[in-house]
């Protein structure tokens, strides 16, 4: 049922709502005014990239001789608001260790930590480059709760074999709009 209530106009329903409320509390239906707060509206050509997005791009190769997980590269980025996520990827190349098997991960640690994906019973190549995520659900973005620094990890375990190897990994990853 509606009401007039002076200037107001009030919806009756499982409660009272003032349809010419304007910018009531976060999560209350009431008009909104155009804003950057969080009981304004964002204007139809408003962006969540931020000017200048922070992007982080690592190559490191290391030589090891462990069957434990290992770091292959590592690097960090600053993601400047909670409105941001975090797009990343990681490729690696294992070229030697004849007779190995490896498992390799695409980790972040920070405000949150996890694994984006894990590829297991990897042989030697000295052409396949494993691109990771490969088939993650989440497809390397990692939505972001609030401003802070992000650690992102590319991890190598021999999982069978006792050869040498040298895997070699890049980090790509960037601030997106949310």
């Amino acid at each position: 049922e509606l009401q007039r209530n002076g200037n107001d106009l009030l919806f009756y329903g499982a409660s009272a709502v003032n349809l010419t409320a304007a910018d009531q509390a976060a999560g209350t239906a009431s008009l909104r005014t155009l804003g950057t707060t969080s009981v304004k509206a964002a204007a139809g050509n408003h962006s969540h990239v931020p000017a200048s997005p922070n992007q982080l791009i690592v190559d490191s190769g290391v030589s090891l001789n462990t069957g434990t997980e290992s770091t292959v590269a590592t690097g960090t980025i600053v993601v400047q608001g909670a409105s941001e996520a975090l797009a990343l990827c990681s490729t690696v190349l294992l070229p030697d260790g004849s007779g190995n098997t490896y498992t390799i991960r695409l980790k972040y640690s920070g405000p949150a930590s996890g694994t984006i994906d894990t590829i297991t019973s990897l042989g030697v190549s000295t052409s396949d480059i494993h691109i990771l995520p490969n088939a993650s659900g989440d497809a390397g973005l990692i939505s972001v709760a609030a401003a802070g620094t992000w650690t992102i990890t590319t991890t190598v375990e021999r999982t069978d074999g006792t050869s040498v190897f040298n895997p070699r990994a890049t980090i790509y990853a960037r601030e997106v709009g949310a």
